[in-house]
C-alpha cells in the first residue's frame, strides 16, 4: 500500500525553467540573509557570508546574477551538482529533498501532472536548462553531450528510479539499499548523486532499462546529464556474464569530474562505488580534507576521457591513483602515467581479519572499508596526501 506521501510524488512533473524564473536566485537570497554585504561587477556579483559553514566573517558565499547561481569560496557549499541554483540553496537552507524544494517554490504551474498515455504516474523534469559557472571556472574541454531529448527521458528515469529506491514498501528496493550500505554508501551520498532502483527490466520514458541500481552521471561544467549507468543483481550478472549496462544513447564520460574543478589534488579512482565512498570521507573530514577530490573514468575508455582531462592537467597538483589490482585497473594505472608526471599510484594498504587471522590484500577501496572500516579509510586518505606531497 502506498503512503501518502508516496502517491502524491508519483504523478509529478516539474517544470523547473518556470521555477527559477518565477523565483530569481538573488531576490530570495537576500530575503532569507538581508541586504549583500558585498556588491562587485556592476550589481552582477552579490556576497554576503556563507549560511552553510559557521564562523565566516567575510563575504564569501556569492550570487552571480547573470546566470543565477551560487558559490561559496570559504565551504563546498557549491550548491547542487544539477545546477548550484535557486532550488539547489533552497534544498540546502530547508533541508529539503528535491521534490520538496520545488513544491515549496512552485507558482502554481511549475509542479504538475503532466504525464498521459503509458507513461501517466512517471515523475518526469519537462525542462532543463543546466546553468553554466562563471567564464574564470570553466576548465573543461567537453565532449559533444546527449541529445537534449536523450536528456529529458533519462532524467525522468533518474526521478523514478531515485523514488524507487526508497519505497519502503518495496523488498528490492529494501535489498538494494542494503548493498548499497554494505559498500559504505549513506544515505546522503547516495541522494547526493540520485541513486536509483529499477525493479525490474523494462522501458521507462521511451528507454529501455534493465533492473538494477542506477547510477546517473551529470558532468562537465554545464552540468548535463551524459549517461545512465546500471549496476544488475548478481543473478543477471551470472547469466550475462556483465556487472554493468551502459543505457543506449547515453554518452560515456567520467564520473564525478564536476567535484575536482576547484581542487588541487584529486584521487582517481576505478568506479562510480569507490568514487562515492571516497567523496563521503572528505565530506566527513571537512578542512582536512579542503582542496581534496575524487573521481573516476568509470565506464569511459581512453579515447572517451581524454577530451575531459588534458585541460584539468595543468590546474591539478597531483592525482592519486587506487585501481583495481586487475588488468584492467593496471591499463587504467599506465595511461595516466602517460598522460601527467604528477599520477602518483596509490593502493589500498593490507589490513588484519581477526576473524581470519591473516593480513587481506584489497582489489578496492570498497573492500578497503568493508574490512578496515570508515576511521581506516580516512587514515589512509590522510596519509596519501602527506606521503605524495
Amino acid at each position: 500500500m502506498k503512503t501518502a506521501q508516496t502517491a502524491q510524488k508519483a504523478p509529478t512533473s516539474i517544470d523547473t525553467e518556470a521555477i527559477r524564473r518565477a523565483n530569481p536566485l538573488a531576490d530570495l537570497v537576500e530575503r532569507e540573509l538581508g541586504k549583500p554585504q558585498r556588491r562587485s561587477g556592476g550589481g552582477r556579483v552579490l556576497q554576503w557570508c556563507c549560511p552553510f559553514h559557521p564562523g565566516d566573517n567575510t563575504p564569501s558565499f556569492t550570487v552571480y546574477t547573470d546566470d543565477q547561481h551560487f558559490y561559496c569560496f570559504g565551504c563546498p557549499a557549491d550548491g547542487d551538482k544539477r545546477g548550484k541554483d535557486v532550488i539547489a540553496f533552497v534544498m540546502r537552507r530547508r533541508n529539503l529533498s528535491f521534490m520538496e524544494a520545488c513544491q515549496e517554490l512552485s507558482p502554481g504551474q511549475a509542479v504538475r501532472s503532466g504525464a498521459k498515455g503509458k507513461n501517466a504516474g512517471r515523475p518526469s523534469i519537462s525542462s532543463r536548462t543546466p546553468y553554466a559557472q562563471p567564464a574564470a571556472s570553466r576548465v573543461l574541454s567537453e565532449p559533444d553531450a546527449p541529445s537534449e531529448a536523450w536528456q529529458e527521458q533519462a532524467c525522468t528515469v533518474m526521478v523514478e528510479c531515485s523514488l524507487a529506491l526508497w519505497d519502503g514498501n518495496s523488498a528490492r528496493a529494501g535489498a538494494a539499499r542494503r548493498y548499497l550500505a554494505g559498500r559504505g554508501l549513506q544515505e546522503d551520498i547516495l541522494k547526493e548523486y540520485w541513486i536509483g532502483y529499477n525493479p525490474r527490466d523494462r522501458e521507462i520514458a521511451g528507454l529501455w532499462v534493465p533492473r538494477g541500481i542506477v547510477i546517473p552521471n551529470f558532468c562537465g561544467s554545464r552540468n548535463i546529464m551524459f549517461g545512465l549507468n546500471v549496476r544488475r543483481p548478481k543473478e543477471d550478472v551470472l547469466a550475462s556474464k556483465s556487472k554493468y549496462v551502459f543505457v543506449a544513447g547515453g554518452k560515456r564520460a567520467p564520473f564525478g569530474i564536476d567535484d575536482i574543478l576547484d581542487k588541487r589534488a584529486v584521487f582517481v579512482l576505478e568506479g562510480e562505488f569507490d568514487t562515492m565512498l571516497v567523496q563521503q570521507a572528505l565530506w566527513s573530514m571537512g578542512t582536512r580534507a579542503a582542496g581534496v577530490g575524487a573521481f573516476t573514468m568509470g565506464s569511459a575508455g581512453d579515447r572517451d576521457i581524454y577530451p575531459w582531462i588534458v585541460s584539468h592537467l595543468a590546474y591539478r597538483e597531483r592525482f592519486l591513483l587506487s585501481f583495481d589490482i586487475d588488468a584492467p585497473g593496471q591499463d587504467a594505472a599506465s595511461f595516466w602515467q602517460g598522460q601527467t608526471k604528477k599520477a602518483r599510484l596509490y593502493k589500498p594498504p593490507e589490513s588484519y581479519c581477526k576473524r581470519e587471522a591473516c593480513k587481506l590484500g584489497h582489489k578496492d577501496i570498497s573492500d578497503y572499508w568493508q574490512h578496515a572500516g570508515g576511521g581506516a579509510l580516512w587514515e589512509w586518505l590522510e596519509q596519501g596526501l602527506k606521503q605524495h606531497p
